[in-house]
């Protein structure tokens, strides 16, 4: 809880002070905040399945936990994609084309990681994407 309430601090003070973290301040910050104390709560939740050996286990950081809380943490910051669309949506100095590329890299991520990670196990699935929207003409009426 004290990890959670810290991060929530850290974050406040970056706010208040206008700071922007780099990635590697503000990943283990983000992850505090995120779902690290549901992973907790819900297991004690579960009752009889929850035993004091496996909340021990959960307080070590082990990797399994560690790698939802990246999940969840990016899921929810690639969503955050609203802001982005409506960056794009209002006049602004700057060309649409400089706007929608990182749109599109979202976009992008999307496809990717979607179902699985294409990216590392590049497959049917992700070549068929790719050809059916890079490589086969568009048919038009």
């Amino acid at each position: 809880m004290k990890i959670h309430v810290d991060g929530y601090i850290k974050e406040a003070r970056w706010l208040h002070s206008k700071y922007t973290p780099t990635l590697d301040e503000y990943m283990p910050v983000a992850l505090s905040t995120s779902l690290y104390m549901l992973s907790i709560t819900s297991s004690v939740v579960m009752g009889l399945t929850a035993t004091k050996d496996s909340l021990d286990w959960l307080l070590t950081d082990p990797n399994i936990v560690n790698a939802a809380l990246v999940v969840g943490r990016l899921l929810n910051d690639i969503m955050s994609r609203q802001v982005i669309n409506k960056a794009c949506l209002h006049p602004t100095r700057i060309p649409l084309p400089v706007l929608m590329r990182p749109l599109n890299h979202a976009r992008l991520c999307e496809v990717i990681y979607k179902y699985e990670d294409a990216f590392t196990n590049t497959g049917d699935e992700l070549n068929d994407f790719v050809t059916s929207r890079l490589i086969e003409l568009v048919p038009t009426a």
